[in-house]
């Protein structure tokens, strides 16, 4: 019975990493789209 707590922590470990990695990408993605659009602007 003591093994079924542990899955749970590990999921909610995964999710926030998933989270931080969702958040970043879009992050990185947002700063290569506004880079883009002044390198076309000039």
């Amino acid at each position: 019975m003591e093994n079924i707590e542990i899955p749970p922590i590990w999921f909610n470990m995964n999710a926030n990493t998933l989270a931080a990695i969702i958040i970043l990408y879009n992050y990185a993605n947002t700063n290569f789209l506004l880079i883009e659009a002044n390198y076309n602007r000039n």
